[in-house]
Order: C-alpha cells, then sequence, then structure tokens
C-alpha cells in the first residue's frame, strides 16, 4: 500500500515468492532506494512462511498468541497460522502479509462425488423453484368455463334491468 492505496496484491502458496521493485515478477511496482533489482519479501516453501525484511525497512508483527514484535532488516522472519505483519519502506509504503488457511480448488473437491452433489442441490432448488411459482401463479380458467360465467353474469344483468 502507499497510504491508502492498493498497489499490488498477491497470494502465496507453496513454493512461491513475493517481490517488490521494478521488474516484472514484481507485484509492487515502488523503488526501494538505490536497489535497481527486485527484492524478495515473502517466501513459502514446504509449509513455511517466511518475511524477508529488507535493509532500512521495519517490522510490526502481531502473533495468534496475542504477543507483537517490532524489528528492522535486514532480518528473515517465519510465520505460522493466524501471524500477521506490516513491513513499513522508506517512502510510506506499506506492506502487509497475513498467514490464513485457504483450501485451494484442487483440495475442494474432495471425491469424485462432489461435483454431483452439487448438481443435485442445483437441481433439488430448481425443481422447488417450479413448485412455489406453480402454486403462486394464478389459475387459468379455460375458455369454455369463462364463456358460460358471462353468458350467466349478462343473464343476471338483463333479469335486473329488466325487472320492475
Amino acid at each position: 500500500m502507499r497510504g491508502r492505496d492498493v498497489i499490488g496484491v498477491r497470494h502465496l502458496l507453496d513454493g512461491a515468492r513475493a517481490t517488490v521493485g521494478r521488474g516484472p515478477d514484481a507485484f509492487a511496482r515502488i523503488s526501494i532506494g538505490d536497489a535497481a533489482q527486485d527484492v524478495t519479501i515473502a517466501e513459502v516453501d514446504r509449509g513455511e512462511f517466511a518475511l524477508l525484511v529488507p535493509p532500512r525497512a521495519r517490522v510490526r508483527s502481531h502473533l495468534a498468541s496475542g504477543l507483537g514484535q517490532l524489528g528492522i532488516g535486514p532480518q528473515r522472519l517465519v510465520l505460522a497460522e493466524g501471524d500477521r505483519s506490516v513491513l513499513v519502506f522508506p517512502g510510506g509504503i506499506h506492506v502487509r502479509a497475513q498467514i490464513v488457511p485457504i483450501e485451494t480448488f484442487s483440495r475442494s473437491l474432495g471425491t469424485t462425488r462432489h461435483p454431483a452433489r452439487w448438481l443435485a442441490v442445483a437441481a433439488s432448488l430448481y425443481l422447488a423453484a417450479l413448485i412455489v411459482c406453480a402454486t403462486l401463479a394464478p389459475s387459468k380458467v379455460s375458455v369454455a368455463t369463462a364463456s358460460l360465467q358471462r353468458a350467466a353474469l349478462d343473464a343476471q344483468a338483463a333479469a335486473v334491468i329488466g325487472a320492475p
């Protein structure tokens, strides 16, 4: 973030890293001091979440245990689930990092019956909606019945009008 403006977002899974700088792989295009190259600030390797604090940057961490930590780079912090940190670079640039559990698409499918279950649920909801709509919709009166009703009303009106 630069002030309140979000200038980049990156979600890291196992084997990924996040860099800032001017290169094509940087998720945030910023200048970091005199460095002409990208700076890696986070990486995930075999379930270990590391925050890499570059030189001249500060870090503020809030651990899941409720403790807070302050630090200055260069430093490597290993974070656990529920921990969150903020890297503060010179020039008012902040990078927020938080370890949250996510369920990837491949793990969410579970068994092969999963899509069939969702299809059955969707079909059931559609059928229920059709039944509700059919019950709430006004019933159609056949043309013959409507003609007989109209003739009876006309006869009644004529009898009332013709009566002294």
